[in-house]
């Protein structure tokens, strides 16, 4: 590995070529949130703590969505001049915003890379608009970027527009970055337009995925789709060839920063404690972090919670749930259904099992502080994370590098990204199994001190070592050196009929060559 010095000399090899090539982030959304008072700040989340550092070294320019119809270019131009990147501007109109992100990207490609491919709505009107936005996407990138920069595509949002800047007859070397994960080829091909976003990936030379299985089911879409597709694979970075298309995909498990986690100074992250905490501090503390969405499995983990409290009465009176759900796209009809069957949820298990002194939930519809969340995960005795299909799901990161005190169990998906980074280290669960988590609970709650801080000790190496600035510098590094080769001349692959034959019963991929073994995920 390239870098292993500490972060102020880490991307020393990006630095020396950032006079060579400059880096031009595009995003759906730019990373500020603008105040009613015309005051602008940064956002928060994942991606705008991954890409902040490099950009504030290095210089470059941030291109996405404001987020509002509102003429926004003074407060943009301000933030320009008092920070070493710029930030440019793409507006887009209501009827847009409707059908191109709350439609195709979150009605059609979020559930179906989700594995939830029944909740999909397949509306023609939906990707035209998709289509019309990249190439706006596009269109901005090529004007405001140089031929020798190199221009750096988050998310399933944006997956056409490497081939939209193509059609502009502009030449930029592209590189492409899911978050999410990807489809089986069983799922995949069920969307309608298969074809063409297949062809509009392969424009970019570089395409990073979160997990190996994502990087699998990608190649196996393509192999599939052209029998004559080749890889070859080196480490975690394979060489594809695809018709007359060269290019290259590789696994780049996203992180946090562990140290800004670990560091923040410690606050109360409530204002009041139950009377019975204040007396006998016998009660254990069980913590779920999730946006509002069907794919983190919240009513499946409510059921859960239920079944260990009726398999397992110790518990009772013993564990306390604290369930924030951060609210996300409730314009979305279905989004509003999901939260009022979370409440009523609520409602039944602590109408059902609370007592004078005690219930069993705790919950908040809203957002915490980052001071305040990670004090949360401070005083969690356990952290319930349990997706039915994640990316990689930093939650499961950030308590663990809140967790100075190393007394934390961590139960986590099988289906987030983390759990393969994170397999020795907590309690892995399927999450669909109902008592396979309520097992996984009474499990966590037992468990001996030593256990519990030997566990989070590595999952707290594995995240110290594999930060945030890993995972830039892995990718940027391979970027790099991909701009470097020569370009091969790209022509569409043909793509074969799909029959019935060409699906086998469906299976996990084995992980050949991909630098792991199925097995050992699932080895706890």
């Amino acid at each position: 590995m390239l870098f292993q010095d500490p972060f102020n000399q880490r991307v020393e090899y990006l630095d020396d070529q950032a006079d060579k090539q400059g880096l031009v982030v595009v995003s759906n959304r730019l990373p500020v949130t603008f105040g009613s008072d015309g005051s602008l700040g940064l956002s928060s989340g994942g991606l705008v703590t991954a890409m902040s550092p490099v950009l504030k070294r290095r210089g470059g320019t941030w291109l996405g969505w404001s987020g509002t119809e509102a003429d926004v270019g003074s407060q943009l131009n301000r933030f320009s001049q008092n920070n070493p990147y710029q930030l440019q501007n793409v507006p887009l109109s209501q009827e847009e915003v409707q059908q191109y992100y709350y439609g195709f990207s979150n009605q059609v490609l979020w559930p179906l890379f989700h594995g939830l491919p029944e909740k999909c709505r397949f509306q023609e009107e939906y990707w035209q608009t998709y289509q019309a936005v990249n190439e706006k996407f596009a269109r901005k990138v090529a004007e405001i970027s140089e031929p020798n920069d190199y221009i750096w595509v988050q998310d399933y949002h944006l997956l056409c527009l490497a081939k939209e800047l193509e059609k502009t007859g502009s030449s930029r070397q592209t590189g492409f970055y899911l978050h999410t994960p990807f489809p089986s080829p069983e799922n995949f091909f069920k969307l309608p337009w298969r074809e063409e976003l297949l062809r509009a990936l392969l424009k970019y030379r570089l395409i990073g995925f979160q997990t190996p299985w994502d990087l699998e089911n990608f190649c196996r879409c393509l192999e599939y789709f052209d029998p004559g597709t080749s890889r070859t694979n080196k480490g975690a970075l394979a060489s594809i060839q695809c018709g007359q298309s060269c290019f290259k995909a590789g696994v780049f498990p996203i992180s946090i920063d562990f140290d800004e986690f670990s560091g923040l100074p410690d606050v109360k992250p409530w204002k009041h404690t139950p009377k019975n905490e204040k007396k006998q501090n016998k009660v254990q503390t069980i913590l779920g972090v999730d946006r509002l969405d069907y794919s983190k499995g919240i009513p499946e983990r409510l059921q859960a919670l239920e079944k260990a409290l009726l398999q397992y009465p110790e518990l009772r009176e013993r564990i306390r749930l604290v369930q924030v759900v951060v609210p996300s796209r409730e314009s979305i009809e279905e989004y509003q259904q999901l939260k009022n069957e979370i409440e009523y949820l609520v409602g039944s298990i602590n109408g059902r099992w609370s007592t004078m002194n005690w219930s069993p939930i705790q919950y908040m519809h809203g957002s915490l502080p980052r001071q305040k969340l990670v004090a949360a995960y401070r005083r969690a005795d356990i952290a319930l994370v349990t997706p039915l299909r994640d990316g990689m799901n930093l939650v499961a990161k950030e308590y663990c590098a809140s967790k100075n005190d190393g007394n934390g169990v961590l139960i986590l998906s099988e289906f987030a990204g983390s759990a393969i980074q994170l397999k020795e280290a907590a309690i892995l669960v399927n999450p669909y199994d109902i008592n396979n988590v309520a097992d996984a609970i009474s499990r966590a709650f037992h468990l001996p001190l030593s256990r519990k801080t030997k566990m989070m000790h590595q999952a707290r190496e594995k995240i110290r070592q594999e930060d945030v600035h890993w995972w830039l510098d892995s990718y940027l590094e391979a970027a790099l050196k991909t701009s470097a080769e020569p370009e091969e001349a790209s022509q569409p692959f043909s793509m074969r009929p799909l029959k019935r034959k060409l699906f086998p019963a469906p299976a996990r991929p084995s992980g050949k060559n991909l630098g792991y073994e199925r097995k050992e995920l699932f080895s706890v």
